[in-house]
């Protein structure tokens, strides 16, 4: 329909140029277009290098340019160049923009008749308009289609029937992306700090990131809902302004206050009447009726006429909305290849840039505490080691108050086991096995999962005392998951020049042997390059005891999903900060919320009930694990049903089937009372049955 000689002539067609020739000369006078008879060699040089002037000389440069470019490339690059850079209308810029646009598919679902459309396009695509010139679009696509036929490129069948068949173009879906402002920030800073500004911003690089829009939005959602929810617990904290003038401009308004952007309308308070709150959303035109049960709103009672404030319309009903004072951020990260594939650093980034995922380093709380359980398997103790809980102080010095570490609850609870520590989040108990088994070997195992920034000998620490960024808090317990394998959070996965050359692939993974002969026997070795960081047996004991959390500890409103999943909260003193991580088999997911400017959320106002929600909304939304998938348990363990309050063998059906490494196993249950570790080396505490540490 083109160039019906492209595959032979040499960058132009001289039979094609003679006949169009005589046809300008015949055509001389009247207000017919000239006749180009360009190649589609021609116009690649046209569209590439030259412009669209009518003159001989640019007609001239043109040939000469087509000329030269058949000797540099072949004739299917040639077309793969034209293809992909004419103009076919609807917006569209390449043949496979086209396919999109026309018809919602791509280029390989196209039957005979759409393609035929598609190829008498470059003609003249406003020309033939598939439903403002539907009659003259499709003579043109079936004389494509004789072409064909004539060409025996086709059947006859085929023809006949793809003629008889109506143009019918459908719309193209649009593919809605989330904003993932906080996200592409972040890569960008590290594209700056890694290739300058020069060539970040003048190189046209290509950047593959590990965003994944699915779970994006989804964090997105969740962390807002959680942040908005936990505001409206501390209550309404009074309108933005408050008006007298029964009319103002919206669009001023707005520019001055920098509203959230979402799905929030601004209103004005018109009347308050009957106990109903009517507003007025600045167009003079209408009413509209709060909620009428409103004054369950903490202080929202005390709402004026003239008070300014946003709103948001949820089912039915319209909710008072304020930009929430605390913050926070989430991150979800792919256990097995450290790939970040969701991340939000706040409630909103058009308010703050700053990324509280990767930028802030607060207290982690309790969440530290399964890098000091780990430090202690690694010492011998088990799941079902006794652990006292008991009073415990520390003489911190001449002048000095004594250190007294208390549970949450302010209570003593005895005897228990390392688990029950673990599930319920025992301090005393934590502070005593610190004690025990010294903060080097702690702060040993938090340096080997890079949570280790300004840990020192305190035992305090081992309670969460140092600080740590949601990225690598969260990136620590993927290691644990994924069986002890070093990872590191990624965010970019491979970079490319503007010629399409890698310059930077985040692929770890190397085939040894992919080079082999078809014939042979053997497979391809895949090295993953990756370092074990701890026994793949502790990190499923750890595993293990995280489930427990959501089984049965502080992260037990979880266990509504059904599926397995595990984690741990984190509070810190006064309730100032706000954790949890938890995990399935493959998706890691990290929240904290806190205030920018420290200061306690509120009693009781922990990470069970601030963070584990937002865990829980998540997870419920993106259906992860949805087919039950188990988390894998390495070949080192075995299973031995265990009373979780003694510690001992039982048959009883509330036991646990509780994991040890082979070679540990409580085989009697004979408990073991010792005043001191120092005199016991690993050797002896295996096999050996329960610890009981006082």
């Amino acid at each position: 329909a083109e160039d019906k000689n492209f595959y032979k002539h040499y960058g132009i067609d001289i039979f094609a140029i003679f006949r169009a020739a005589i046809q300008n000369i015949l055509n001389y006078g009247s207000e017919k277009r000239l006749v180009g008879a360009s190649t589609i060699t021609q116009q690649v040089v046209k569209n590439f290098l030259l412009s669209n002037e009518l003159s001989y000389e640019r007609k001239i440069k043109e040939i000469i340019l087509a000329i030269r470019i058949e000797k540099a490339l072949s004739k299917n690059s040639i077309l793969e160049l034209y293809l992909n850079d004419i103009y076919l209308g609807y917006g569209s810029y390449g043949i496979a923009a086209a396919s999109l646009n026309y018809f919602n598919k791509s280029l390989i679902d196209l039957n005979l008749e759409e393609i035929a459309y598609l190829a008498a396009l470059p003609k003249a695509p406003n020309n033939y308009h598939p439903i403002k010139r539907n009659k003259k679009a499709i003579d043109r696509r079936n004389w494509v289609l004789d072409q064909m036929y004539k060409n025996k490129l086709i059947k006859r069948n085929d023809l006949i029937k793809s003629k008889s068949k109506a143009l019918i173009v459908e719309k193209r879906e649009d593919v809605e992306q989330s904003e993932a402002d906080y996200f592409k920030e972040e890569v960008r800073k590290r594209l700056y700090k890694t290739y300058g500004q020069k060539t970040l911003y003048e190189e046209g690089l290509i950047v593959k990131t590990t965003l994944n829009n699915h779970y994006q939005k989804i964090a997105d959602m969740a962390l807002i809902n959680g942040l908005l929810t936990y505001d409206q617990r501390m209550g309404w904290r009074g309108p933005i302004m408050n008006i007298s003038k029964e009319f103002i401009d919206k669009e001023i308004l707005e520019s001055i206050l920098n509203p959230f952007p979402g799905k929030w309308n601004l209103t004005v308070v018109s009347k308050i009447s009957e106990g109903k709150i009517f507003l007025n959303f600045f167009d003079k035109k209408s009413d509209f009726i709060l909620i009428k049960d409103f004054k369950k709103i903490k202080n929202f009672n005390k709402t004026k006429k003239g008070d300014v404030f946003f709103v948001e319309k949820i089912k039915e009903n319209w909710t008072p909305r304020q930009i929430p004072n605390v913050n926070g951020a989430i991150i979800v990260i792919d256990p097995h290849s450290g790939k970040i594939l969701a991340l939000r650093g706040g409630f909103s980034f058009k308010l703050s840039e700053f990324n509280r995922a990767t930028q802030a380093k607060r207290q982690p709380g309790s969440a530290f505490k399964p890098f000091v359980y780990m430090a202690a398997i690694k010492e011998g103790f088990t799941p079902s080691t006794l652990i006292l809980d008991a009073p415990f102080v520390i003489d911190q010095g001449p002048g000095l108050p004594k250190w007294k570490p208390s549970n949450y609850t302010k209570e003593f609870y005895g005897l228990g086991t390392m688990r029950i520590g673990v599930e319920k989040s025992r301090n005393l108990m934590t502070i005593r096995l610190a004690d025990k088994i010294g903060m080097e070997k702690i702060y040993k195992v938090a340096k080997d999962f890079n949570v280790h920034h300004e840990i020192d000998g305190n035992l305090s620490m081992a309670l969460g005392a140092g600080v740590v960024t949601l990225e690598n808090l969260t990136n620590a317990y993927a290691m644990i998951v994924n069986g002890g394998k070093e990872i590191s959070p990624r965010l970019i996965q491979s970079v490319s020049d503007k010629r399409g050359k890698i310059i930077y692939n985040q692929e770890t993974k190397k085939c040894l042997n992919c080079l082999v002969n078809i014939e042979s026997q053997e497979l391809p070795i895949i090295d993953e390059n990756i370092e074990i960081i701890i026994d793949p047996s502790i990190a499923y004991q750890m595993t293990s005891m995280l489930e427990g959390v959501v089984k049965r500890g502080t992260g037990k409103r979880i266990s509504e999903l059904n599926i397995p999943l595990a984690g741990k909260t984190g509070t810190t003193n006064d309730n100032y900060d706000a954790w949890f991580v938890g995990f399935s088999p493959d998706l890691v997911v990290g929240i904290y919320v806190g205030y920018d400017q420290p200061k306690t959320l509120g009693y009781k106002e922990t990470g069970s009930r601030v963070a584990v929600p937002i865990f829980k909304n998540f997870m419920e939304t993106a259906l992860s694990n949805k087919n039950k998938i188990p988390f894998r348990i390495s070949r080192e363990i075995s299973f031995v049903k265990i009373d979780p309050q003694t510690g001992l063998q039982t048959d009883d059906s509330n036991g646990i089937m509780e994991a040890f490494k082979i070679g540990t196993e409580p085989f009697n249950n004979e408990v073991i009372v010792l005043d001191s570790l120092s005199s016991v080396n690993r050797e002896t505490l295996s096999g050996t049955g329960n610890l009981l540490l006082n």
